[in-house]
């Protein structure tokens, strides 16, 4: 399965950048096609976009860790379904537990939004996910903070989630 390996990938290396390299990886990902289309508001106060090679952006709050992305691929000959892009995330974090998940409404299309928490290289981490298709291009929009952390930068999350649109 080519995405699930590439979403794995994406997601090691974005945690990678957000854990400030506590997880080391030796491989990389197949290169993806980016949407060009997308249109956001970059969340702020207190987050400053950091550079990413497999992320179409990250933000990071320096202060506490927190980041919050987006992740694009476009016309990816596989076609797995939400559930699977979400099962393919979540094998990778340690000790999970799914929070909450359920299907809504999105962008006009259906989508995958879950909250799960595990550990990453031992520290206790929470993330948000939305994860939607549109117009042959596959969309992950993550929140990742600590446990401890996750309740206080939420509403800038769901602020970034309400202003994301794929035309």
């Amino acid at each position: 399965m080519v995405f699930y390996f590439r979403s794995s990938a994406y997601f090691f290396i974005f945690l990678q950048i957000v854990l400030g390299g506590c997880v080391s990886l030796n491989f990389k990902p197949s290169p993806a096609q980016k949407s060009s289309v997308v249109k956001f508001h970059s969340p702020n106060p207190g987050y400053a976009e950091v550079s990413s090679a497999s992320l179409d952006k990250l933000w990071q709050n320096k202060k506490t860790g927190c980041s919050i992305s987006y992740l694009s691929d476009c016309n990816n000959p596989t076609d797995p379904s939400l559930q699977n892009i979400f099962k393919g995330i979540t094998s990778e974090i340690e000790s999970v537990s799914v929070i909450s998940s359920s299907f809504i409404e999105y962008n006009y299309r259906e989508a995958l939004r879950s909250i799960v928490e595990g550990r990453i290289d031992g520290v206790s981490t929470r993330f948000e996910l939305v994860i939607f298709k549109k117009n042959s291009c596959t969309y992950i929009l993550t929140y990742a903070a600590t446990t401890n952390a996750f309740s206080n930068e939420k509403p800038i999350f769901n602020h970034f989630v309400e202003m994301f649109r794929v035309p």
